[in-house]
This record gives C-alpha cells, structure tokens and sequence, in this order.
C-alpha cells in the first residue's frame, strides 16, 4: 500500500513487475509458470481475477496498453481486458499478431521503484543492437560493461576493430526511465559461442559483475516477504 489511490496486492504488484524493463504481450500473464521464458513471477491469479486486476491497474493509470508493440495507447477496456486471460491459448503466434501489449506508465514506474528500491546506478543492459549482427552492452558507467567483457558466455564476442563506445546524456535506459548519463559499447559479432571451458580471470569478472546482472533491486520473494505476507 503506497496511499489510498495506487493500493495494490501481491497480484497487482506481479504484473507491474513483469513489464519493469520492456512491454510484453498481455496474454503471457495467463500462460505457465516461467511465461514463455521469462524470468518474471507469475501473478498466481485465476484467469478472471486477473482480468479484475489487470484491468484494475489499467483504469488506475498504472500501465497503459497499445494494439501493437511501442504503439499509441488506448483507454482502458474491461472486455479487451478479459478476453487477453480467458482466451489466452487462441491467440497467433507470433507475439505481434496478438491483441494488445502492456507496460508501466509514469505512475506504474513510480510504484514499482516504491517497493523494488532499485540503485539504477547499476542498471546493465546487454540486447541486440540495431543493425545485423550487432550487439549492445549499456550501463551508467563503464565498469559492468568492462566486466562483461571478461565473461564470455553471457555476450557473444565482439569481431576484432568493430568495438565503438559512446557516451549517452541523457541515457534512456529502459522504455520509461531515463537517466542523466549513460556509456554503451556497440560492436559486431560472428556466432555467440559458449566457452568449453571457463578460466579463473572469467570467473573472478563475474563475481564482480553479479551485482549488476540481478542484485540492483529487491527480488519479488523479498518483495512478498516485506509488503505482501511471503510469498
């Protein structure tokens, strides 16, 4: 609870927690336990106490959903709500035939960081790049990403002469959060190619590392444990 107007639960908490860094496909919040893959909790929620909830924090101005990824929002719909959960398994693949996508809106942002105390000063971000066989590695500093560097089977290895850093003022960091600097390293890349073996200077980058890779803010156990009764 953060004030009588944006109470929520631990079912509403859930699905604000599942879009924290990207929009995804309102239906997945109906789909199995990982959602697709997805290293998001799920809600635990019948498919119509999620319909109640999602379109609870639709109406809220919580999250906002659009027809189409990154597209213009629409108002909020009870029965669009619905039918997302109660005819999940119908909807095509892939994800942008399906009916609409959802993320945090300003207000959502402003909950999730309530509970989740996040230190975005180490915030990492490691995604494909633009162009062809392009990868990005971005953080508030370069220190990750020099890290990251070191450890070879969480990035493909970049081609030798293609690396470029720049600085970003301001870094748009994710979707809805934008911070004053940002240093990303962009560069090209063959076939991402597991290491056999994994040597002693790898494993000493990635104990480094961990605190940015998914120690920068509270976990939705410890979420559930402080504000929602356990999990």
């Amino acid at each position: 609870m953060i004030g009588s107007k944006h109470t929520i639960d631990k079912g509403d908490y859930a699905i604000l927690y599942a879009v924290l860094l990207e929009e995804w496909p309102a239906f997945l919040l109906a789909e199995e336990k990982t959602m697709h893959g997805i290293d998001r909790p799920f809600p635990g929620l019948t498919r119509r106490e999620l319909s109640d909830h999602f379109f609870r924090l639709w109406s809220k101005g919580l999250i906002e959903c659009s027809e189409g990824e990154s597209e213009p929002p629409v108002a909020a719909d009870f029965e669009l709500a619905r039918e997302q959960f109660e005819h999940a398994e119908n909807w095509a693949r892939p994800f942008q035939d399906v009916s609409i996508y959802f993320r945090l809106t300003d207000a959502g942002g402003k909950v999730w960081e309530h509970f989740a105390s996040p230190d975005w000063s180490k915030f990492f971000s490691s995604h494909i790049g633009s162009g062809p066989k392009e990868w990005t590695l971005s953080a508030s500093s370069r220190v990750p990403i020099e890290l990251v560097r070191k450890c070879r089977r969480i990035r493909p290895v970049p081609l030798k002469g293609t690396e470029k850093w720049e600085i970003l003022e301001p870094w748009q960091a994710t979707y809805g959060k934008e911070l004053p600097v940002g240093h990303r390293l962009t560069y090209q890349y063959n076939a991402w190619d597991m290491p056999e073996t994994i040597d002693e200077e790898e494993i000493r980058a990635w104990e480094e590392f961990a605190p940015f890779w998914g120690e920068w803010y509270k976990s939705f156990q410890q979420l559930c444990e402080e504000h929602f009764g356990g999990e």
